[in-house]
């Protein structure tokens, strides 16, 4: 966030009083990055398989890499203390390891992000689509109108979750 002067000390600070750095890409072990950490890892992975994507454009195509790894490190924050260890033996042997947070207000996961960033980072109009379209694969408006990103991110995310499932992890 820092080498790409994403947000400020202000989003830096805020992310130190969430499970950020621990929280998990997803609840259950048949899904990937269901481990401590795993929600960063994909983030990284994300960002990795959008900017080689990028580089396979044409020049005049080509995203700003500033633009790419805002919205890679940013799409999924709404992941942030929406899972909890799960308490109940029985699910936990299921592959359950986490459970969801009740106590946060229900939210898809690009809405859930970009409230948690509205007064925390300045995103241009495309990310801030991105963000927000990124998960809506049944929206119609997001299908044609979704800039490029929107489609980047999608395969970007596909490419980290089936790595991460796949080998023992990072790329």
């Amino acid at each position: 966030l820092k080498k790409y002067e994403i947000g400020d000390e202000r989003l830096r600070k805020w992310l130190e009083t969430t499970d950020f750095y621990f929280a998990p890409a997803n609840p259950s072990t048949n899904l990937a990055g269901c481990n401590p950490g795993g929600l960063v890892e994909h983030l990284i992975n994300v960002g990795t398989y959008m900017l080689k994507q990028n580089e396979m454009l044409p020049e005049a195509l080509k995203i700003p890499k500033k633009n790419i790894v805002t919205v890679a490190l940013l799409h999924d924050f709404g992941k942030i203390n929406l899972f909890k260890i799960n308490s109940n033996d029985y699910f936990r042997k299921q592959g359950k390891l986490y459970e969801y947070n009740n106590d946060i207000t229900s939210m898809q996961i690009g809405e859930r992000s970009l409230y948690y960033l509205q007064d925390l980072v300045t995103l241009s109009a495309d990310e801030f689509q991105t963000i927000l379209f990124y998960g809506k694969n049944d929206d119609k408006q997001a299908e044609y109108f979704g800039n490029i990103m929107v489609s980047m991110l999608r395969n970007a995310i596909k490419m980290s979750e089936y790595v991460m499932k796949n080998t023992t992890g990072s790329i």
